[in-house]
């Protein structure tokens, strides 16, 4: 593969559009867990994410890393003209999937009374008995979204993940509030909604791949599922990262009610907002790091990492300081307690501003064939942050949990940026932000000034406006140099 003239534009084309509809994820969700804590109330809240990050964790190691693996080898058969390969790959993996997922389901509803005694929420089996059999759909669902991006479908990929998703949700847990309140109680409805969502997901994404892969002959590829499966396995390991973003909660729900799980719930979620630039990034260039690796072309490598590291970056620094400026505003929303969490979404979400800052370090070592690196370091990263959650969550409670959290974010992006440097010979960070950060700091200073006057929502957007007017100019011929740069000029 060659340079292309046009592969940094086209890039930050995609990203527009994908970041557009990640962007979407933040409302919508906050508009759903609104719903939860206004409707519902802390405690059902609370059982329910307990209930659903067991599934999500369950789900993410049942798919033995077959989903990201679907992601590189289909991205690869199709730079070669083989796509019709990819039928023959895919519905093995889908097999696997489903059979371990349902497998692992049977597992959670046997064990849903053990769970809800060592949780400390008594109406966890009433959650379970319906989210039990969303795990092998959400498991599924992974895997199609992976193929349908992999073969250029990111923008379906992108609006499943971060808009469908919720729009379902919000609309089923309408529906039963109203229809079912004769059939649920408000455990069950929050389940079945969660069920009814992972269905529609599935079923718009096959619809989709059905689209993407009409008329191509499946004898078309050369490659295997045994070489899939052989190269996915260390990707199980690797799969723990999703694990990682949710087993806190639980470590919480161990120690504390689910009141307090809610509490924390909440401020995990808020500051994810901060990472919808580098998921916007991360729901692009995967494919093309995967292409140019193939062909050895590390140069222009280098300049993509480097240069979407940056664009994420100065996207999430203001996001990052307006969630901080705001917290006692933002979590005040649902409810007078949740304020509690102020410290730990602070924490979090500095945590998540060096992670976009570090670019797209998994993805990029995962797609040029160093999965097992991934693996390793997520996994010694992952076993001492879940001791210090531990420790942290039972004297400290969920502040405690939630500094134990950022070290574990920080200290794996830091491992696998260097990972990066040493095995591709790239850095992959956002570099020469210098101006940006001065920026923002000037920014904050004048929401300090302004606020006894217009209060924090009118100095909240002279921060935005003082940071937009000093960096635009520099944003402009940061992308000029880049553009220039990948051309070789």
């Amino acid at each position: 593969m060659g340079q292309s003239p046009h592969i940094l534009r086209s890039i930050a084309r995609d990203s527009s559009l994908a970041l557009i509809l990640v962007g979407l994820a933040g409302p919508l969700w906050y508009l759903s867990t609104l719903v939860m804590a206004r409707y519902y109330g802390a405690q059902v809240m609370g059982t329910f994410f307990i209930a659903w990050n067991l599934v999500r964790i369950i789900s993410a190691v049942s798919q033995l890393g077959l989903d990201i693996g679907l992601l590189r080898f289909s991205a690869v058969l199709k730079a070669k003209g083989q796509a019709g390969g990819i039928k023959p790959l895919l519905w093995p993996a889908i097999g696997v999937i489903t059979l371990v997922s349902t497998a692992a389901a049977a597992g959670l509803y046997y064990w849903r009374d053990w769970l809800a005694l060592h949780f400390n929420a008594p109406y966890l089996p009433v959650v379970i008995l319906f989210l039990a059999p969303s795990l092998p759909i959400l498991a599924a669902t992974s895997g199609f979204r992976e193929t349908v991006r992999a073969l250029g479908g990111i923008k379906s990929a992108v609006f499943q993940k971060n808009a469908l998703v919720h729009l379902a949700f919000i609309a089923f847990l309408l529906i039963l509030a109203y229809v079912g309140r004769d059939f649920f109680s408000r455990f069950g409805a929050l389940g079945c909604a969660a069920f009814l969502s992972c269905v529609l997901n599935l079923g718009f994404l096959v619809f989709v791949l059905r689209y993407q892969t009409r008329g191509e002959n499946a004898g078309a590829g050369q490659s295997s599922f045994r070489e899939l499966f052989w190269y996915s396995l260390p990707l199980c390991l690797s799969s723990l990262l999703p694990a990682f973003a949710f087993i806190d909660r639980l470590i919480l729900g161990y120690f504390a009610p689910p009141q307090e799980v809610a509490y924390y719930e909440v401020a995990a979620k808020m500051e994810m907002i901060i990472t919808l630039p580098l998921l916007a990034v991360n729901s692009v260039i995967p494919p093309l790091v995967a292409q140019f690796y193939e062909y050895g072309n590390i140069a222009n490598l280098e300049i993509i990492a480097q240069t979407t590291a940056r664009w994420a970056y100065y996207m999430a620094l203001p996001l990052t300081l307006l969630i901080i400026l705001l917290a006692p505003q933002i979590l005040g929303t649902f409810g007078a307690d949740f304020t509690k969490a102020r410290f730990a979404l602070i924490v979090l979400s500095l945590a998540q501003l060096v992670n976009v800052a570090s670019g797209s370090v998994a993805f990029i070592l995962i797609m040029t064939g160093h999965q097992w690196k991934v693996a390793s370091l997520r996994f010694i990263t992952m076993a001492i942050a879940i001791a210090l959650m531990i420790v942290l969550a039972k004297f400290y409670g969920f502040n405690g949990l939630a500094c134990a959290s950022a070290l574990g974010i920080i200290g794996l992006n830091v491992f696998l940026g260097l990972a990066v440097w040493r095995y591709i010979n790239i850095k992959a960070f956002a570099r020469g932000v210098g101006w940006a950060n001065i920026s923002a700091l000037l920014g904050v200073l004048v929401f300090f000034l302004s606020k006894p006057m217009i209060g924090p929502f009118g100095g909240a957007g002279l921060f935005l406006l003082t940071y937009l007017a000093l960096v635009a100019k520099h944003i402009k011929q940061e992308i000029k140099m880049s553009y220039s740069s990948i051309l070789g000029k």
